[in-house]
């Protein structure tokens, strides 16, 4: 089981797209599974966004990262002299809020912002493969649409199957 980022892009500019914004450490491949390419939508090219292999080193999905720590933190707010339902509220924030490093890594995130710049938007979503990275199937769950400036806040957050379309401006 592992992730795998994909962004679509339009697909005249996919194979420039690949060679201008890989880096060492980190691939952009097209990929022809079915579930990416209709993902895709019409006229656009999925590219795995992998670091070789997987995507894993790139995206940790939100609320699943090292547990915050309950005691010292009730310990902290009780030296205050929070009530306990007030204590019990706050501990229970902070297991929903998103912690660093939730969702897309940065490295991800300004790949996207250029790829924006360059293309004007694109589509990202990232899927959890137990099967064959080329074959297996998949459905994006849901759409969302944020405009470049507001991509670090979506991406902290961004779940598994959720397809996240980025464009310049509102």
């Amino acid at each position: 089981m592992c992730f795998f980022i994909t962004m679509a892009v339009p697909a005249e500019v996919a194979d420039a797209v690949a060679r201008r914004h890989a880096e060492p450490g980190l691939r952009i491949d097209r990929t022809g599974n079915p579930s990416a390419v209709e993902a895709a939508g019409p006229a656009r090219t999925p590219l795995l966004v992998t670091g070789g292999g997987c995507s894993c080193a790139w995206y940790q999905r939100p609320g699943t990262g090292p547990p915050n720590d309950r005691a010292r933190a009730e310990a902290k707010y009780r030296r205050l002299g929070w009530s306990e339902a007030k204590i019990e509220r706050a501990i229970a924030s902070m297991r929903t809020a998103p912690r660093p490093g939730d969702g897309l890594h940065a490295v991800v995130t300004d790949l996207l912002t250029a790829v924006v710049h360059d293309c004007g938007e694109v589509s990202v979503w990232v899927h959890d493969f137990t099967g064959r990275v080329e074959r297996e199937p998949y459905a994006i769950t849901r759409r969302i649409r944020c405009a470049c400036t507001d991509l670090p806040a979506h991406a902290r957050v961004l779940d598994t199957d959720v397809a996240l379309t980025v464009v310049r401006g509102p």
